[in-house]
């Protein structure tokens, strides 16, 4: 028999703790890691205070306008009325303002709220209030643990049971991780409050909500759902196209573009995906059917090959044979990849979300800059001094040296602040909007679609074996809608719940 404590509100406005117990509960268990990590971290905050010196992790819990409202242990801020809070993927502290704080013992939580502009993509996690534990659930924190030389920790574990009112946590977390979110099915159960030995002490949601509303902490009570192994890309208004001076002519003029709130691949669609569609589709490729595709050869040129195709885009091994399942699904044409997207239950981007997410909130060249790639900074996999020798390609520049001289997995190289891979190089990218070279003459200042027609299709992003010039984000590529070349791949969107 398992003891839990509920909290139950009385008519005079009081709250009272009851004790109860069961025997054979049905409990509905989710693994948080079926959940995408990168949008639970979006909620998720390293705090610093002073006198003395201490870190710890806060939960965002809701966002109204330019305000952030945030939820940790009191002992992580206590003696700080000005703790400093840092979002996921910015480096930048921000000031919090403490609202209010169960200070003199370490079980006892705080309210923050920051007040300004806020960085791009971040959330809040929304707290589950109702799910019941009989112990023996896996669960998982996320945090800064102090001695972690890594900016984040994901400690999974197992709730145990109950001391008090407290939930008793079993996993790898130690001094830092104190304010952290107790997750379960990517909701908050609970707020790490304590740690003493290899025992970790979590304020269950039910009572935290009670006591953070006091201090007019602000919940955010539905919280969208991203997909697994998507990205929530924020609502937003950016600068799309180059600027006077820079870029090719049809980047121009550089103008406003707003876009509402979508999801986005994290990853381009891999083999092993593409396949996983075919075997329960069905569907053939138009490389497939016809036989053919485009391969690039060593003397610099595109030669048609027959029995190219996704499968082998060189004519020759599968891309399974040669250990390539992770790697971009390439040799697709423009109907294959709506195919892909709409067979999942997705659909294309456009360009316009495209490049708002390739940006990722940036004004320069490409998302980490104005520069050209250093081998020390792996950042794409592109034109390189691999690719050069193996291809003799004359515009790849010797000073970069990715690894790959064709696709690399997906993921290999580092993410853009909104949490992409691959957003800039690896294959070129189908979008659903067709080209036009003075397109941006005329665009429609919210969420554009393209022309209504046209004789190619756009591709964002550049390739393995495209100069860093053709991987700038305001870079527009095209292709006839049949291509299917060993560099054309595609990632998915799809529209917010």
């Amino acid at each position: 028999m398992i003891h839990i404590w509920s909290l139950v509100k009385i008519h005079a406005g009081m709250v009272l703790l009851v004790f109860f117990s069961w025997v054979g509960m049905i409990l509905w268990s989710q693994s948080v890691m079926a959940q995408d990590l990168d949008s639970l971290k979006a909620g998720v905050v390293k705090i610093t205070a002073k006198n003395p010196n201490r870190i710890g992790t806060g939960v965002i819990v809701g966002i109204k306008g330019n305000t952030t409202y945030i939820a940790t242990a009191s002992h992580v801020i206590e003696g700080d009325p000005s703790p400093q809070v840092f979002f996921y993927q910015d480096a930048h502290p921000h000031f919090a303002t403490v609202k209010g704080m169960e200070g003199g013992h370490r079980k006892g939580l705080a309210a923050l709220v920051v007040e300004g502009d806020l960085p791009s993509g971040i959330q809040p996690i929304a707290f589950d209030a109702e799910t019941q534990f009989a112990g023996g659930e896996k669960a998982t924190v996320i945090g800064f643990p102090r001695m972690v030389p890594i900016p984040w920790a994901v400690a999974e574990g197992t709730i145990t049971g109950l001391v008090g009112p407290d939930l008793i946590f079993t996993g790898p977390v130690e001094e830092g991780n104190s304010g952290a979110p107790l997750l379960f099915g990517g909701r908050v159960i609970g707020l790490i409050t304590d740690i003493v030995g290899s025992y970790k002490y979590a304020k269950p949601s039910v009572i935290a909500q009670y006591e953070l509303k006091n201090w007019q902490l602000v919940f955010t009570e539905k919280v969208r759902q991203v997909p697994a192994g998507m990205a929530l890309i924020p609502e937003g208004t950016f600068q799309m196209g180059s600027p006077d001076g820079e870029g090719e002519k049809d980047e121009h003029p550089q103008h406003h573009v707003s876009v509402k709130a979508f999801c986005l691949d994290m990853h381009e669609v891999t083999n092993r995906q593409f396949q996983q569609f075919v075997q329960t589709s069905n569907y053939r490729t138009m490389a497939e059917q016809e036989g053919k595709a485009w391969v690039y050869s060593s003397q610099e040129e595109w030669k048609e090959i027959a029995g190219a195709s996704w499968q082998k885009p060189e004519g020759e091994q599968s891309v399974f044979a040669s250990g390539r399942e992770l790697h971009p699904v390439v040799s697709i044409s423009w109907e294959d990849a709506k195919a892909y997207c709409v067979g999942v239950g997705k659909r294309l981007p456009t360009e316009a979300e495209w490049e708002y997410a390739a940006r990722a909130g940036t004004t320069t060249s490409y998302w980490w800059g104005d520069e050209l790639p250093r081998s020390s900074n792996q950042v794409a996999n592109l034109a390189d001094k691999s690719a050069k020798e193996e291809f003799g390609i004359n515009w790849a520049i010797d000073t970069y040296v990715d690894g790959f001289a064709h696709t690399a997995p997906v993921g290999s190289f580092q993410a853009n602040p909104w949490g992409l891979y691959d957003m800039a190089g690896n294959v070129w990218e189908w979008v659903v909007d067709w080209y036009a070279e003075d397109y941006y003459q005329a665009s429609p200042k919210k969420n554009p679609q393209g022309p209504s027609s046209g004789e190619f299709k756009v591709l964002r992003g550049g390739s393995w074996n495209q100069n860093p010039r053709n991987l700038r984000s305001a870079y527009r590529g095209r292709s006839d809608p049949a291509g299917r070349s060993a560099y054309l791949g595609v990632r998915c969107a799809q529209d917010t719940p």
